[in-house]
């Protein structure tokens, strides 16, 4: 699947929060654009209209700022929901996938780096990518409104003026976009060595003492530099295209200020369209201004999506067969395993069901191996591992081998789930022997 279509997949989930949001978005800056035209009208009408009328002005102006609130608190409203369910749902799919990985997979990486795609990455496409990606939508909304109501009750002149102007500033992010994103991704990544170092560092927290934490805290201090670096060469190039873009906004304010200067002097417009258009300026550079943060934001994410998606996409179902029953024997033909300065060489045996098999040697000598091999935790160099006379490699034992190392995993939860797995494995008597042995208060 392609990132287009994964993308729409979690679009489609938030779809109706998205519309929403939009709408009322559409109708609050509906609310707010009247304001530039009845000051507008104010200074027209004022001094032969009389204070009546100028009441009536101010009641409108409460009126509109009231439904103006109310539009904006349902937006906002939806756009927390739609963040959350967006990022919920990535979260989720992130884990699902990783959790079907094999152990040889799995171990290519650092767990710190799947921390920090599920802790950092996804986060920064909920906030970075989704809602900027929405927010060109509602600012495009804005200038479309904007547009109309100038050109329509200001000034159609000034207008054009504002419009061509804000074409020229939208092309303005492609000049930094490749270089703003191939930055965030070093640093995004560089984040992800943090994470794997900070989590080594506390497994290994028996190790720091009087003695070894001097050295410990410079190493930490070492990479933790390393990643500020990452982050100022960021910062420091985002502060370059934030001013860039600036430029371009401005561009359309001093455009805007010279026709209205030109047609002032030719009294060919009001003091009261004047005020009105330096309003409505302001009103139109917002949303340009926003168009031209947010797409360069989406640009820098482009390798954190594509590295992301690569994650979600990969969850392909195994064509390993599940195995269902053990019925005989487990063979071992010619196995060779080779790692480091260790290997096991031509290992032959057959385990029958039934009986009871103890592994003895000396420290090294390959026991665990041995049984990592049949738990797939060791990738076989040559040979094969049989069971029932089919190859493993071909089946998933998880139903019939379970295999508890010595210095197993304990999740941070209660008894019963650390021993039915989370009620993977169901037994009517676990509460009987709970009960019986007095583990009911662990």
């Amino acid at each position: 699947m392609g990132e287009g279509y994964i993308m729409k997949k979690y679009i489609n989930k938030i779809k109706w929060y998205i519309l929403i949001g939009i709408i009322f978005n559409a109708f609050y800056t509906l609310t707010i654009a009247i304001v530039p035209y009845m000051q507008k009208l104010l200074f027209d009408n004022a001094l032969d209209k009389g204070s009546g009328w100028v009441l009536k002005c101010s009641l409108l102006y409460f009126i509109f700022m009231i439904f103006g609130l109310i539009f904006l608190y349902i937006s906002e409203k939806c756009t927390w929901k739609r963040s959350i369910i967006f990022e919920t749902e990535l979260k989720k799919d992130f884990f699902q996938s990783i959790s079907r990985y094999s152990y040889k997979r799995f171990s290519k990486r650092d767990i710190g780096e799947y921390i920090s795609i599920q802790g950092n990455d996804i986060t920064a496409l909920e906030q970075d990518y989704l809602q900027p990606l929405i927010s060109i939508i509602q600012s495009i909304n804005m200038l479309i409104i904007y547009s109309v109501i100038i050109f329509v009750f200001v000034d159609f002149r000034i207008a054009l003026v504002i419009f061509l102007s804000s074409l020229i500033s939208v092309f303005v992010p492609k000049i930094t976009a490749t270089t703003l994103a191939k930055r965030r991704n070093t640093y995004l990544t560089q984040v992800g060595r943090y994470v794997s170092c900070i989590k080594d560092f506390f497994e290994g927290f028996k190790l720091i003492d009087s003695r070894t934490r001097d050295n410990i805290c410079k190493e930490h201090d070492k990479v933790i530099k390393e990643t500020a670096d990452k982050r100022y060469e960021y910062g420091k190039f985002k502060v370059v295209t934030l001013r860039i873009n600036g430029f371009a906004v401005d561009i359309i304010g001093v455009f805007s200020f010279i026709a209205v200067g030109i047609l002032f002097l030719k009294n060919e417009i009001t003091i009261g369209t004047g005020i009105a258009t330096f309003g409505y300026i302001q009103c139109f550079i917002n949303p340009i201004d926003e168009i031209l943060r947010d797409i360069n934001t989406i640009s820098s994410l482009k390798h954190v999506k594509s590295k992301v998606f690569t994650y979600i996409n990969e969850n392909e179902p195994s064509n390993a067969a599940n195995k269902e029953e053990f019925n005989s024997h487990i063979g071992f033909e010619n196995v060779n395993i080779d790692y480091g300065d260790f290997s096991i060489s031509d290992f032959s045996y057959r385990f029958e069901k039934g009986k009871k098999y103890a592994l003895v040697g000396h420290s090294g000598s390959g026991k665990s191996t041995i049984v990592n091999a049949l738990m797939k935790y060791k990738e076989l160099d040559s040979g094969s591992i049989y069971i029932d006379d089919e190859k493993l490699n071909t089946l998933d034992t998880s139903t019939i081998i379970f295999c508890v190392n010595q210095n197993e995993h304990i999740f941070a939860e209660n008894f019963i789930n650390n021993v039915s797995m989370f009620s993977t494995y169901k037994n009517d008597k676990i509460n009987e022997i709970v009960d019986k042995l007095n583990l009911n208060i662990l």
